[in-house]
């Protein structure tokens, strides 16, 4: 698909009616949701207008989302900065992890005005489909979770197939020495599996479980195309496009119809894989074709 750049709007403040975009700031990560939210409708021949506003503008505050046909809201602080507002437009949200999500939703004004959303957290089927893809042998995995996804254990193990598998949960809490516990991981299981969790978390995280990969010779299966680049063996993850594709396959039928809502935080539809051939090639794996990888990984 050929995804087309438009010129982001600012919007203005006695503006009625159309579709309104907030994004956190001008950065790549969120603009590429937009673009490829106005291409897509563009290409299903929708003229609604659509502007988009920066929360690093400091004029937003004061602007007027009532009255929208719909307002989309990209990451978590635009989430949680219009369900504070006093807008009654009906909204969508995407790009958020599913543990904010629950936190600002819970504590949001009329709730009945959510029309649904798309969450960047992948099923644990898929990063373990992943790994047992990459490394037929595997009997005994680590899953490495920190403070948020401790919260949603039990649902990252009813998601696994423990059939074939082992998986031990390796569970790193803000206040504990990573080290310690990564270094217990990597001895005692032939793979570790990290899932994302908050921002600050997962910048300190990613500094030793790479560095006690390499020493300890283990693969690490990851969540961002970043990670595999920087040592881990594979990742899966969704872009900031993709992300945008499926945000404007659920406004679709809203602005078919107004009464459309699907009311569910949804796991992302489409997904890559990266995988890191000189690490594969320094563990002695032989990696198969990427689209025998992909058909192996449930949607």
């Amino acid at each position: 698909m050929i995804i087309l750049f438009f010129p982001l709007q600012q919007i203005k403040a006695d503006e009625k009616n159309g579709i309104s975009i907030i994004i956190p700031n001008g950065s790549f990560q969120y603009t590429k949701v937009v673009n490829s939210i106005q291409a897509n409708l563009k290409l299903n021949n929708f003229k609604e207008e659509l502007t988009t506003v920066y929360l690093s503008n400091p004029n937003t505050t004061s602007i007027n989302l009532n009255n929208k046909k719909l307002v989309i809201l990209v990451g978590s602080s635009a989430f949680d900065f219009y369900t504070k507002s006093n807008a009654q437009s009906p909204y969508l949200t995407t790009l958020i992890t599913k543990s904010a999500f629950d936190y600002i939703y819970s504590r949001a004004n009329y709730k009945n005005n959510f029309i649904g959303g798309i969450m960047i957290d992948q099923p644990a089927t898929r990063y373990v489909a992943l790994a047992k893809a990459l490394l037929p042998s595997l009997k005994k995995a680590g899953l490495v979770i920190g403070p948020e996804k401790i919260r949603q254990k039990s649902k990252v193990l009813n998601d696994v197939d423990t059939k074939s598998v082992t998986y031990n949960f390796v569970e790193i809490s803000l206040q504990d020495n990573p080290v310690n516990k990564l270094r217990n991981a990597y001895e005692s299981n032939q793979a570790l599996i990290v899932f994302p969790d908050r921002k600050k978390f997962n910048r300190s995280l990613s500094r030793w479980i790479l560095t006690l990969s390499y020493q300890y010779k283990k693969p690490l299966i990851s969540y961002s195309k970043k990670y595999a680049e920087a040592g881990a063996l594979a990742s899966l993850f969704s872009t900031s496009e993709r992300i945008g594709d499926q945000t404007a396959e659920m406004i679709i039928p809203f602005l078919k119809d107004s009464n459309y809502k699907n009311k569910k935080l949804i796991a992302p539809k489409y997904y890559d894989i990266y995988i890191n051939q000189s690490v594969a090639k320094a563990l002695n794996i032989n990696v198969p074709a990427k689209y025998e990888l992909l058909r192996k990984i449930p949607n």
